[in-house]
């Protein structure tokens, strides 16, 4: 099966070790189950969701080490996948990570995917194809969630235009069409409706939902049309600027929050 879900960098914790084996983490898991007995019993009682589990086991993690802390977070990661929680499950999955020795792409995958059969979608587990996953489209989600805290991490918050670039890269458009005498104004409309509309992450930004896409023509300068496009899917806002552009013999400039759209002359950059 194929899964792309990128690496989670691993951070410096109290203490890195290997993953558990099969045996070491059902007796762990064991452990951790009598140690939580009365939320365990809550939980089954009904008294608290699958979402205040996961919280709760999060939270609970920092009782214990190795092993133990290890079955606590796998414990969290179930539930939170249960309810679909894309930004608590890559949170649980930075903890992982965090704690555990070779811990990436392939064993986070394994994570995920075991959980996504435990809550019953064996089915969806085990197609690679994006789509199979409907409309809660958890793994693209999921993918996109780890992209974005690993940029954040390398690239400080406070640098708006690298910021910016890398926010372009990661809104992806469903589909991207440009029907025939359609000009470079009108997609330029179209990036900036539906770079808001596709940037499903707009809670964890600072300050703005999606990209602002400015396009500087001179005075009386004619708008060019753009070449036709058909079918294109998935395509992100960055490649679509790219395209638009050189398409029409434009180019751009990321300006802190804006993306600046001007001819090649230079004359309306500024």
């Amino acid at each position: 099966m194929k899964m792309t879900l990128i690496a989670v960098a691993a951070i410096a914790a109290c203490s890195v070790v290997a993953m558990p084996t099969g045996d070491e983490l059902a007796k762990a898991t064991k452990e951790v189950q009598a140690a939580l007995e009365s939320q365990i019993a809550a939980y089954q009682s009904g008294s608290i969701s699958d979402g205040d589990l996961a919280v709760l086991m999060l939270r609970r993690s920092r009782r214990f080490r190795d092993a133990q802390r290890f079955a606590c977070l796998q414990m969290a990661l179930e539930a939170a996948v249960r309810v679909s929680d894309v930004a608590l499950t890559a949170e649980i999955l930075e903890k992982i990570a965090a704690d555990t020795k070779d811990f990436g792409r392939k064993e986070s995958g394994n994570l995920v995917i075991g959980a996504l059969k435990n809550k019953g979608d064996a089915k969806k587990a085990d197609k690679a194809d994006a789509e199979i996953f409907g409309s809660t489209r958890f793994i693209p989600d999921l993918e996109i969630e780890l992209e974005k805290r690993a940029y954040k991490k390398s690239v400080s918050i406070s640098d708006r235009t690298a910021y910016t670039v890398a926010l372009m890269k990661h809104i992806s458009l469903t589909t991207f069409d440009v029907k025939p005498q359609t000009t470079l104004a009108e997609v330029v409309t179209f990036l900036n409706i539906a770079s808001r509309t596709h940037d499903r992450h707009a809670k964890l930004h600072t300050g703005w939902n999606g990209v602002k896409i400015v396009l500087k023509t001179a005075k009386g300068e004619p708008v060019p049309t753009v070449p036709e496009v058909h079918g294109k899917r998935y395509v992100n806002v960055y490649n679509a600027v790219e395209f638009i552009t050189k398409a029409t013999g434009y180019d751009f400039e990321v300006k802190d929050k804006i993306v600046v759209i001007f001819k090649k002359d230079g004359a309306a950059k500024k």
